[in-house]
C-alpha cells in the first residue's frame, strides 16, 4: 500500500509539472498506467480526462467524464 501511496505522491506532483509544462501526452500516459493498477479511480479517471481535453481528443475524454458521472451517482 505504502507504493500506491508513493505513486498518487509522484503523479500529483507531475500533474503540476504537466500543467506548467504542456505536456498532457505524458500526463494521458501517467493516468491510463494508473487507472490499471486502479481502475475505479475517479480522480485518475477526472484527470485522464482533463489530458485527453487539452490534447483535443474530445470524444474519449466525453466518454470518461460519462464513466465518472455513472460511478459517482
Amino acid at each position: 500500500k505504502s507504493q500506491l501511496l508513493y505513486y498518487l505522491s509522484y503523479l500529483a506532483d507531475k500533474k503540476k509539472y504537466f500543467s506548467i509544462e504542456n505536456k498532457f501526452f505524458e500526463a494521458e500516459n501517467l493516468f491510463r498506467k494508473a487507472l490499471k493498477e486502479e481502475p475505479d479511480n475517479l480522480d485518475f479517471r477526472s484527470q485522464l480526462a482533463l489530458a485527453l481535453i487539452e490534447q483535443n481528443k474530445n470524444n474519449e475524454a466525453e466518454r470518461n467524464i460519462i464513466e465518472v458521472l455513472k460511478k459517482d451517482s
